[in-house]
């Protein structure tokens, strides 16, 4: 059912068949399955001391952010020869997950697949409380769906309505990274009238910041009982590793394409299933636009701010670092393959951007508002005028509330003539 199930081990295997990373070097299976040694540099078991592309400040050497897990310490991503069509991504908060969910309606609608769709809020699937299909979920034709895309609280629920052979998807983010986009989309400064250095010195004061959660918001999205847990670390460990056996893919935003070229080969997709534009993007301050944190947010230099959030968010820390540590031992066993992937990806992509936009402009200078963007000091596109007669470029331009209530009107207009 889990296409990675088979990669996690018999726990009375040896040390390396266990998959516990440690010092010296480990076999990792290179795309298409085959084993090589060659050009494999060691990757270390993460105790807060700085390995090769991690950088982690010192001041990290005291949180217990090791991996006492036993799982695979890979993705055995060897391309699919149909289409995988049935997943279940839990859409976390700030993580790109409008990104993904944009890539699953458009390709759900393409392929006159079945959503579950949120009874009663509009991209709320019952969050923030556990999935419940009795109570977070409007009725469909068919007996089980084929997306779940909307925001919802992991729960094993989820299995009762979608396909046997679904995918299990997420993404998760560096939690000072998160926390900044955070505090810029939710307005913070205007919500909490302080930085998010002073927020974060006043966690031992608070658990939720302006209706957010300030403590371990992933782990939370992924149905971990912070309020109860957040402090065990056996606790988080072993849920860590539930997730991991029960997840085909956990993507990671720093490395956002190479989790797309994993997540196509995996679903057996093509690059231009794997399409996106940036929604609710800001403009950097050397023109370029990007997820720009505003004025006052900027701590990427501030290791002492970073620490005390990773104490306070360790669950958050945990489940971040192993996910990242999983997929940059997968990319380090086929770096030659993912060079050559993202070139071509990155080609497709610039066609489709040339073809399809226009400008770039302020969400308040957007005259449609297919393209509007939702949040603050954000902008949105002008399509060009060709881009105004493909509807893949409509679809990749339009953000997520107009995106969301496509997807009901077409649910809605299929389910009433038979055709989902």
């Amino acid at each position: 059912m889990f296409y990675y199930m088979k990669n996690a081990v018999d726990l009375n295997g040896t040390e390396e068949e266990k998959g516990i990373i440690y010092d010296n070097k480990l076999s990792y299976p290179l795309h298409g399955g085959k084993q090589s040694n060659s050009g494999i540099k060691s990757v270390s078991k993460w105790n807060g001391e700085t390995k090769e592309n991690d950088a982690a400040p010192a001041v990290f050497s005291k949180l217990p952010l090791q991996r006492n897990i036993v799982v695979a310490p890979y993705y055995n991503f060897t391309r699919r020869k149909t289409p995988l069509k049935h997943i279940a991504f839990i859409k976390t908060h700030k993580c790109a997950s409008s990104t993904i969910q944009n890539i699953l309606m458009r390709y759900g609608i393409r392929n006159h697949l079945t959503f579950v769709l949120p009874k009663n809020i509009y991209n709320m699937a019952g969050w923030p409380h556990p999935f419940d299909p009795s109570r977070h979920m409007r009725p469909i034709k068919e007996e089980k769906a084929d997306i779940l895309c909307f925001h919802s609280v992991f729960s094993e629920k989820i299995a009762e309505v979608m396909k046997k052979d679904t995918f299990y998807l997420t993404i998760v983010r560096e939690p000072l990274s998160m926390m900044q986009s955070f505090y810029s989309y939710e307005n913070w400064n205007l919500c909490y009238k302080k930085t998010l250095r002073e927020i974060i010195a006043g966690f031992p004061h608070q658990t939720v910041i302006c209706k957010v959660n300030a403590y371990n918001p992933m782990m939370f999205d992924m149905g971990f009982p912070v309020k109860k847990h957040s402090s065990s670390l056996k606790a988080i460990d072993e849920y860590i590793g539930m997730l991991d056996k029960r997840f085909n893919l956990v993507m990671i935003v720093e490395y956002f394409e190479e989790s797309l070229i994993i997540l196509r080969d995996m679903l057996g997709w093509s690059n231009e299933d794997i399409l996106s534009f940036a929604v609710n993007f800001r403009k950097s301050t050397n023109g370029s636009f990007e997820n720009v944190a505003m004025e006052g947010v900027d701590m990427s230099d501030d290791e002492e701010s970073k620490a005390f959030l990773y104490e306070k968010s360790i669950a958050d820390a945990k489940l971040y670092y192993h996910f990242k540590s999983k997929l940059e031992a997968t990319i380090e066993a086929n770096r030659t393959y993912f060079t050559k992937e993202k070139l071509n990806f990155q080609a497709v992509k610039q066609r489709w951007m040339e073809f399809c936009i226009k400008s770039t402009m302020p969400n308040d200078s957007v005259r449609d508002k297919r393209f509007k963007g939702f949040g603050n000091f954000v902008y949105g596109y002008a399509l060009s005028e060709e881009g105004l007669k493909n509807q893949t470029c409509i679809d990749l331009a339009t953000p997520e509330p107009s995106f969301v209530e496509r997807v009901n009107k077409y649910q809605s207009f299929g389910l009433r003539r038979g055709m989902i």
